[in-house]
């Protein structure tokens, strides 16, 4: 059954600094499915869409594999996925890495590095062009839309399933998925694999 309704954009990588990476930042058609991946969460729907042309080259290999298990599996093994705590957390925001400025850019001066190596001494100190943020805003004095300044945004707070830590950002989103269930995980640190009405998916755990 073709999952339609699913909007795919949202489990693609959100960070406009990775998204030349075309796996990651837009959902595309291979064998059959449509997957969308941020590179820690993968989802799939079958489709009758026609291959995107700049995916026919890349292997399916890596991506196929992983739902392998879903075909042996024990339906009455299958749990619901679970309802959150409602808890939340402060991150730095990725729109702008925590500058609280508009369409940053990688700082010219230290490469992203953050830290520039004195020529005398050797020690590193702190960049004076991008004050040690590794980024420098395009647009100076210019807001973050997304955190409108404050450099933090609000996300949910890690969840545990079973013995796998789920980063909340990506509990929240299989939450939103119709009737969404999982396979009990056997190893803390292994892709927990969950399957929703049109689909299915696999998430990577946290360390802690």
């Amino acid at each position: 059954m073709e999952g339609t309704m699913i909007d795919l954009q949202k489990f693609c990588l959100q960070d406009k600094t990775y998204t030349k990476h075309k796996t990651l930042g837009q959902p595309f058609v291979r064998g059959g499915h449509k997957y969308a991946t941020s590179g820690h969460i993968v989802v799939r729907i079958e489709t009758n869409e026609p291959e995107s042309p700049d995916y026919i080259g890349v292997p399916l290999g890596g991506l196929t594999s992983i739902f392998v298990p879903l075909a042996s599996v024990d339906s009455n093994s299958l749990k619901p996925w679970p309802i959150s705590d409602g808890l939340t957390q402060a991150q730095k925001c990725r729109r702008c890495s925590g500058t609280g400025k508009k369409d940053t850019e990688t700082c010219p001066k230290c490469g992203g590095d953050c830290a520039i190596e004195c020529s005398e001494c050797g020690h590193d100190y702190k960049c004076p062009m991008c004050d040690g943020h590794g980024v420098i805003s395009n647009e100076l004095g210019a807001t973050c839309p997304d955190c409108r300044g404050a450099k933090n945004r609000i996300f949910p707070a890690n969840q545990r399933v079973d013995i796998a830590l789920i980063a909340g950002e990506n509990f929240s989103l299989i939450s939103k998925l119709p009737r969404a269930i999982y396979i009990p995980p056997k190893d803390a640190m292994a892709p927990l694999l969950f399957v929703f009405d049109g689909g299915e998916g696999a998430v990577m755990p946290m360390r802690g």
